[in-house]
């Protein structure tokens, strides 16, 4: 069975040197120092710095500094990839001027650094790991879709083993090509319990096994409260041994609340097992993404005994993209009458037709909770037109499955599939 196959948690730290960084992250807790700074102070010296390189300050740069906490200073420098917005990315060499300036002299001005969809790669990774240790400030890093690869993602995690996570509560290196080992390495890190509350590593190139290792650290963690792994490397999309080895890792987490596991090539037996653990063991998780997986009506069955279930805490929870069908939905409406807990629903191009439609349209009559039912892309034949219709009071248009269909209780924003009356 995939299940008994063995992946020991990596031994690239030793007992000694966990026990080190769990003493050094509670001694840092107690660090966190911000120190005030003038934009204008730090605008002129960063302009300085880049002339002094002979290089040309991009406007960008310039203007995504700002101190919306009056205190601290934040960067939000996005680029984009379409053509168009080229121009918007960042030249790597102003950005190393950018990172080793903060790290000289104002290590402890920044909160939030985010740097997405530039070039940023192990060059300036390795600047930035150089800030972390300097800084007790900085506690959220986003660095998606750059080109950080292993190590880049190494020197990130012997930073923060070295300084016991520092005051970093949140990071994010999503669509970066890290790779296998780099991630293992991270799961060890993890493992330590660091003060590390957000890690987003989705469509990071990890395989299963590093999968596995991710699923190991869980066992321990009790700070990490969200966790992204969408879109994983898989050889074999019929090897849901990942999806059985993070359903077990929940058995003995209870701080994680929020997992995304979207594009997991998960099918029946990888929701079964995630469904029993987090039904029979689990009450911390309330926001579920298993949209774009290939989770037939049977998995939906497992899903819909998992909400029924009267401890069940799960307020979001998205399986967009699924092969739910009308089956699955109805028995997804079923549970729906005893669940108490689901605010929104996504069930977006999940190839439901009439029945299971109808069956939802009763079900959401009847919840007291779910207050946002996402049905965009499924089929709406005449028996789901008349059920919505009467449900609320306004024309269903025929078709649906190329418009979008929202229906929020509190608006009744149904779009474009009905159309309020003239």
């Amino acid at each position: 069975m995939m299940a008994d196959r063995k992946h020991s948690p990596p031994s690239l730290i030793s007992e000694t040197k966990v026990k080190q960084t769990q003493h050094a992250r509670r001694k840092r807790t107690t660090q966190l120092k911000h120190e005030p700074v003038s934009l204008s102070e730090f605008t002129k010296d960063l302009k300085a710095a880049i002339l002094d390189k002979k290089l040309t300050p991009s406007t960008m740069i310039i203007e995504s500094i700002n101190n919306p906490f009056g205190r601290t200073l934040t960067v939000e420098m996005h680029a984009k990839q379409s053509p168009v917005e080229q121009a918007k990315v960042v030249p790597n060499d102003q950005l190393e001027v950018f990172i080793k300036l903060i790290a000289k002299k104002y290590p402890n001005a920044f909160r939030e650094i985010h740097l997405t969809h530039h070039d940023i790669n192990d060059t300036i990774a390795r600047e930035i790991s150089a800030l972390l240790i300097r800084s007790q400030s900085l506690e959220d890093l986003s660095l998606n879709g750059n080109s950080i690869c292993r190590q880049g993602c190494n020197s990130f995690t012997q930073t923060l083993v070295s300084t016991g996570g520092g005051v970093l509560k949140s990071l994010s290196l999503r669509d970066n090509p890290i790779g296998d080992d780099a991630i293992k390495s991270l799961a060890a890190f993890l493992a330590t319990d660091p003060v590390l509350e957000s890690i987003d590593l989705g469509n990071v190139e990890a395989d299963v096994v590093a999968l596995v290792h991710l699923a190991h650290s869980l066992e321990t963690n009790t700070n990490l409260h969200v966790l992204n792994i969408d879109r994983p490397k898989k050889s074999d999309k019929n090897d849901e041994e990942s999806s059985i080895h993070l359903a077990k890792a929940l058995r003995c987490n209870s701080s994680l609340h929020t997992l995304s596991l979207s594009k997991h090539c998960m099918r029946e037996y990888g929701t079964m097992w995630l469904m029993e653990y987090i039904t029979d063991w689990n009450q911390s998780i309330t926001s579920l993404d298993l949209s774009s997986n290939e989770i037939p009506a049977d998995g939906a069955k497992y899903i819909a005994k998992m909400l029924s279930n009267p401890k069940c805490n799960i307020t979001n929870l998205n399986l967009s993209s699924n092969r739910i069908t009308s089956e699955g939905a109805e028995a997804l409406a079923k549970s729906l009458e005893a669940n108490s807990s689901l605010v929104t629903l996504d069930l977006s191009y999940a190839t439901i037709t009439d029945d299971g439609l109808v069956a939802l349209c009763d079900a959401f009559s009847s919840n007291k909770t779910l207050r946002t039912l996402l049905l965009s892309g499924n089929k709406f034949g005449l028996k789901a037109r008349k059920s919505w219709q009467e449900r609320l009071g306004w024309p269903v248009k025929e078709g649906g499955i190329d418009g979008s269909c929202t229906l929020n209780i509190d608006t009744l924003d149904f779009i474009p599939l009905i159309a309020p009356p003239f």
